[in-house]
């Protein structure tokens, strides 16, 4: 291959790897969409009244990566909405276990009544 040839092939093979780069800064929808289904998933578990300050920050992860897509910044838009999803499920486990403690404790008094 001559130089210019190279010269030709190597500037082609950039600029593609830069489209396809490009390519990949898309909003992150999936994410996105798995965070609001782990906080209904806790608001049907009982989270806003058993695992308040966990529920909330989960509602503020996702408003947060709503809020980046919009301002085009994706990378912190998926950053946000892994940690909606994530402390979604924390707060949903949450809520469960303090659900049971809390009928437990029930039960003993109503035994012990």
């Amino acid at each position: 291959m001559s130089l210019g040839r190279r010269s030709c092939f190597i500037t082609a093979v950039i600029v593609v790897s830069s489209l396809m780069t490009g390519c990949s800064d898309d909003p992150p929808n999936k994410e996105i969409e798995q965070a609001r289904q782990s906080i209904e998933t806790a608001r049907a578990s009982g989270a806003p009244q058993y695992a308040t300050d966990e529920f909330a920050a989960a509602e503020g992860a996702l408003t947060r990566s709503q809020a980046a897509v919009v301002a085009r910044d994706y990378r912190q838009a998926l950053n946000d909405a892994l940690d909606a999803r994530d402390r979604a499920q924390t707060a949903a486990k949450d809520a469960a276990d303090r659900k049971t403690v809390a009928r437990t404790d029930v039960d003993r008094q109503l035994h012990d009544a």
